[in-house]
């Protein structure tokens, strides 16, 4: 109904984003699979009620007129900006060999909610070396809103590779730029094998539930950093597993890269996707949202927590499958190409913390697969801030009190503790200790100290400052 189209036409891949800074949503979908009907259709609401009127644009799917079509988008916002990527595929091979190289186009989003000139604007023939950058995935802010414009990618295909892409464009009121870094993780990552399930042959690794490639399916930016998924293969276990990257220093100079693999001595997992889940702004608190199967199981839907002290918790089954998925005779069946996972928003437009709803694959009667929806809560992984910056308690104190001061640190360092007289003359040296950023606490043992007024006072070795008055009887 969007498109206009003819009952002739193919529409697929559809992508969906709110805006929580103009409470608008975007949908893009593709049109058609030649190069002569392929579209990018691309939809702004006119309000916040999807039943209302939308504005809608239809982009080339052969942007160089080269007899090219346009394969697996994705999309994120910036504060102006809308970006979708894609993929160009030659005609009548498959999309595994017709890769021809991968787009970015930039829209203006605030002209597209009116229904204004979106000044539509492509990027081609990105390449490292002399080489197309593959399936370029655009990295959402943690609220939907990218601060800069940044988009991943990897060697899919490679049996081994340690290469993770970094492409930014700087949105400029007169030119917009692209610049592309690659970055070398401190954990290789493969093309993962396909997922197990109770009919697998296992003797042919084409058969099974197909996991595509070891592209990147899901990148959130906050602050400095940059947390990304992919499916992969890991060591000597025969199971598709969860990569998980985090990229330090995203925006600067020198970004490095870290990752680790999370996995299972069972089930094959696939197709990740990955949200932003804390509580409090300074967190790198995360919900990875997958699908899993096995040969003794059922394809179902889970969850992990990436928690603030970058560990894993243990993974949570959202839905277990029925059955097994049969739906193509003799040959892999499709087990993606996308988990939708999406933070909640209140009326205002900001995150509630903790909560995220996903949507991904799973195998029911007869031998089908059905998408689940799942709200899912994190936990908070780091103590709550102290209120009003902490206190000190008790006071008055009495003799052989232990006082407790409590304080808020945004920084790792060293404290020192001191107890002065009113007239600011040093009395007693406290405390000493290396303290860990977030809410702290000190324990002082006052001893026999003489009745009277006192001040405590906080030093770090970063610059934290924190006085208290006490009185002692």
């Amino acid at each position: 109904q969007m498109a206009n189209g003819s009952s002739f036409s193919n529409y697929y891949d559809p992508k969906l984003i709110y805006d929580p800074t103009l409470d608008r949503f975007v949908l893009v979908f593709l049109k058609d699979n030649d190069a002569a009907n392929s579209r990018i259709i691309v939809c702004f609401s006119s309000t916040n009620d999807p039943t209302d009127p939308w504005n809608i644009y239809s982009l080339t799917g052969n942007p160089l007129s080269n007899n090219r079509w346009t394969d697996f988008p994705a999309i994120a916002l910036s504060e102006t900006g809308l970006v979708i990527t894609a993929n160009l595929i030659i005609p009548n091979v498959s999309w595994q060999v017709g890769f021809d190289g991968s787009v970015i186009w930039h829209l203006n989003k605030t002209e597209g909610f009116v229904g204004g000139n979106v000044d539509a604007t492509v990027y081609t023939q990105i390449a490292h070396n002399g080489k197309f950058v593959r399936n370029l995935h655009p990295v959402r802010g943690h609220d939907n809103i990218s601060k800069q414009l940044q988009f991943l990618s990897n060697r899919n295909f490679d049996l081994q590779n340690d290469t993770i892409f970094l492409v930014t464009i700087t949105e400029g009121a007169a030119d917009t730029t692209v610049t592309a870094q690659a970055l070398v993780s401190n954990l290789p990552y493969g093309v993962p094998p396909n997922g197990k399930q109770g009919d697998t042959d296992t003797t042919d690794a084409t058969k099974g539930l197909q996991t595509n490639d070891g592209r990147v399916l899901g990148a959130i930016q906050k602050d400095d950093w940059i947390q990304f998924v992919s499916t992969t293969a890991h060591g000597t276990n025969a199971n598709a597993a969860i990569y998980h990257g985090f990229i330090h220093d995203a925006q600067g100079a020198a970004p490095k890269v870290s990752a680790r693999v999370f996995s299972h001595p069972v089930r094959d997992y696939g197709y990740p996707n990955i949200t932003w889940s804390g509580v409090h702004p300074n967190q790198i608190q995360c919900l990875i949202g997958f699908n899993f199967t096995s040969i003794q199981g059922h394809p179902g839907m889970g969850a992990v927590q990436l928690g603030n002290d970058t560990s894993f918790s243990n993974a949570i089954d959202l839905i277990n499958g029925t059955t097994h998925v049969d739906r193509h005779s003799d040959s892999y069946e499709r087990w993606g190409d996308y988990f939708a996972i999406q933070p909640m928003f209140d009326e205002d437009g900001a995150i509630i913390p903790s909560e995220s709803w996903m949507a991904g694959f799973y195998g029911d009667g007869p031998q089908q697969n059905r998408t689940y929806i799942s709200q899912v809560f994190s936990t908070d992984t780091v103590v709550p801030l102290y209120a009003n910056g902490g206190q000190l308690y008790p006071n008055p104190a009495y003799d052989l009190d232990i006082v407790t001061i409590t304080f808020n640190l945004e920084q790792d360092q060293r404290i020192e503790a001191r107890l002065y007289n009113t007239a600011g003359a040093l009395v007693q040296e406290l405390a000493g200790r290396d303290l860990p950023a977030g809410p702290a606490e000190l324990y002082l043992h006052l001893g026999t100290l003489a009745a009277g007024n006192y001040v405590v006072r906080l030093e770090g070795s970063t610059g934290f400052v924190k006085t208290e008055r006490l009185l002692k009887l």
